[in-house]
């Protein structure tokens, strides 16, 4: 998949962080005055196990959020096939969006399951 010409993914993160590096600054300085810096004062181990609770629970609604919507897309899909009278409806689109929801948000051998 190719994002404003960008291919690899690698080069696309790149990119991504940083541009996120640069806009995390500026809101450093507007907030703060100033971009981190060390010795600043601050407990950065304690900052950071902060952040990563912070992470781990967005990854966690993230997840939940990504069930709701994948349910959602396939009772839409049940339902366009109860009232589908195309043939291509019923043997190519629906087919092909469950497929897709299943690449993309694929719900076997996740690690967020409880």
């Amino acid at each position: 998949m190719s994002v404003k010409g960008v291919s690899g993914v690698t080069h696309f993160a790149g990119l991504m962080f940083s541009s996120l590096l640069k806009r995390q600054e500026l809101k450093e300085i507007e907030r703060y005055g100033t971009s981190l810096e060390a010795f600043d004062g601050r407990d950065a181990l304690a900052d950071l196990s902060e952040e990563l609770v912070d992470a781990f629970q967005y990854v966690i609604q993230a997840s939940m959020e990504r069930e709701i919507f994948v349910e959602k897309v396939e009772s839409l899909l049940d339902e366009l096939a109860s009232i589908s009278k195309d043939p291509h409806v019923l043997t190519v689109f629906i087919p092909t969006m469950r497929n897709l929801c299943d690449k993309l948000y694929p719900r076997q051998n996740s690690s967020l399951h409880l």
